[in-house]
């Protein structure tokens, strides 16, 4: 690394540092029940576990206490100097504590084969360094042989203001960031992180004014382009779903996506919306099943219809995909297919999914899916929490119909660590949810599914009673606020605060 412009660390001018910082001493879990940061350590054990790793690195571990949560299931190794060394040596019968100045510039004396089955952690660490450059290069040495590494530090314009002259309120912190400063810094610094967001700052509060950066080695930056012949078709069932169809097919072409369509015999104009692109080659439809409609739903037909299809395509990966939803990849600006490209790439042969729901707050003309529904709030049903429906294509059989669609079931799955975003978009309007609820689905209801405990989830529904919902209930929808507030929660779909909704 160069020396840093000005020696100020990428923070604006006119901000005054501490030059004479306290000593930490972590004690606030202890003394006052607060835990900082109370998102970070459960994110990097759930990194952790996807990635399959056995160790968890904290550099700046104070007394481990969070880190000591995840002691029965991970190797852990704290690094840090003085007193809280001390405690964790002293208290915790488990672990590795390494004494170490995060400012000498000495190196970590572990094992290459150590930091390669790790997840790093680097917690509210670097504000309190008068220099941090030792720390910065310290992490650069670990980015491409740990499986990533998990940077934290307070957003001082969110926590103090805009206006904030500094030095921090906290007597322990030399300096604090803002999101663009500390990017720019990591950038400088050889670690530009593939997610930078924001996470809650403790237990006792919703608000989020902490930076959080996970680096790994899967900066889009770094992305190789996917070769022409690489392909990946998306398997949607549909059923009288024309207000709709052409916004998600549309998207569906324009992230790199073949469809087959199976249609269960719509009623209304369903398939006529999609004629065009079926004609350009980019949608394949069929009829199911081949000789008539039922007259129920049966959704457990469908299903296998699902898996024989693609059982039979040539397609790289597949993709169950609905007619109510659009899916995104969770690096801005990246294809649904060339992100499945990095999955494959990356070792891994399944991508699971964080759902959130949108619905609507007024009987508008809904003509565009993403524009015309913008508030949301996260899925709240059991299902919505397992949703691995996009796979590589595998030489054993991949069954689907087993889990009552939310996951394709094989040996051998490896599941990419971060989600892919789900929008899920199941009423449209008062008069398409009771169009849908009570002459589509409750009167079509497979009654041998129902006694398997499936298409239970518009039971609470009464004709008359409102399906839509008050914006105040729900949050609006913005993809660069999205993205950065609800880091943890979308690349996890777990960790939901209140402030969700």
């Amino acid at each position: 690394m160069n020396d840093c412009p000005a020696d100020r660390f990428f923070i604006r001018d006119g901000y005054t540092i501490r030059e004479e910082p306290e000593y930490f001493v972590d004690s606030c879990r202890e003394t006052e029940g607060i835990v900082h940061q109370p998102d970070v350590y459960p994110f990097a054990a759930h990194l952790a576990r996807l990635f399959g790793v056995g160790h968890l690195i904290d550099i700046g571990c104070g007394r481990a206490e969070k880190l000591a949560d995840f002691g029965g299931e991970f190797k852990l190794v704290g690094v840090d100097f003085g007193e809280n060394v001390t405690w964790c040596r002293q208290n915790h019968g488990f672990g590795t504590w390494i004494d170490l100045d995060l400012e000498s510039g000495a190196d970590l004396p572990l094992s290459t084969e150590i930091v390669a089955d790790s997840v790093v952690i680097c917690s509210d660490v670097i504000e309190h360094l008068r220099d941090p450059t030792q720390l910065l290069r310290f992490l650069r040495n670990l980015r491409g042989k740990c499986a990533a590494t998990i940077v934290t530090t307070p957003q001082r314009d969110l926590a103090r203001g805009v206006n904030d002259p500094g030095p921090p309120a906290n007597p322990s912190h030399v300096r604090e960031w803002n999101t663009a400063e500390f990017g720019d810094l990591l950038v400088w610094a050889g670690l530009e992180p593939s997610f930078l967001g924001l996470t809650r700052n403790s237990n006792q509060a919703t608000t989020r004014n902490t930076i959080l950066a996970v680096i790994d080695r899967l900066h889009p930056s770094t992305f190789s382009t996917p070769p022409r012949d690489f392909s990946v078709t998306a398997i949607m069932t549909v059923f009288n779903e024309a207000d709709v169809i052409e916004s998600v097919v549309e998207h569906l072409i324009s992230e790199g996506v073949h469809l087959h369509l199976i249609d269960n015999w719509s009623t209304d104009d369903t398939v006529g919306r999609i004629n065009r692109l079926c004609e350009a080659g980019h949608v394949t439809v069929e009829k199911f099943p081949a000789d008539g409609p039922t007259g129920t739903f049966d959704w457990g037909d469908l299903l296998r219809r699902v898996d024989e299809v693609a059982a039979m395509s040539d397609a790289d990966w597949l993709i169950h995909h609905d007619a109510d939803e659009i899916r995104r990849a969770p690096w801005p600006g990246v294809s649904l297919r060339e992100a499945i490209f990095q999955v494959d790439q990356a070792g891994f042969n399944a991508v699971d999914h964080t759902v959130i729901e949108f619905w609507p707050v007024e009987s508008a003309h809904l003509t565009r899916l993403e524009r015309d529904l913008r508030y949301f709030q996260f899925g709240t049903r059991p299902g919505h929490f397992l949703q691995i429906k996009a796979w590589k294509r595998q030489p054993s059989t991949v069954s689907l119909a087993a889990s009552g669609g939310h996951e394709a079931k094989y040996e051998g799955r490896r599941v990419f660590p971060y989600k892919f975003l789900l929008k899920h978009y199941p009423i449209r309007s008062q008069e398409h949810g009771e169009k849908k609820i009570f002459k589509e689905r409750k009167t079509r209801w497979n009654t041998d599914e129902r006694d398997r405990g499936w298409h239970f989830q518009y039971d609470t529904c009464r004709i008359g009673e409102a399906l839509t919902k008050s914006a105040t209930d729900l949050t609006l929808f913005d993809d660069i606020t999205f993205d950065l507030r609800y880091l943890v929660e979308r690349l996890t779909g777990t960790n939901l605060s209140s402030d969700t909704k």
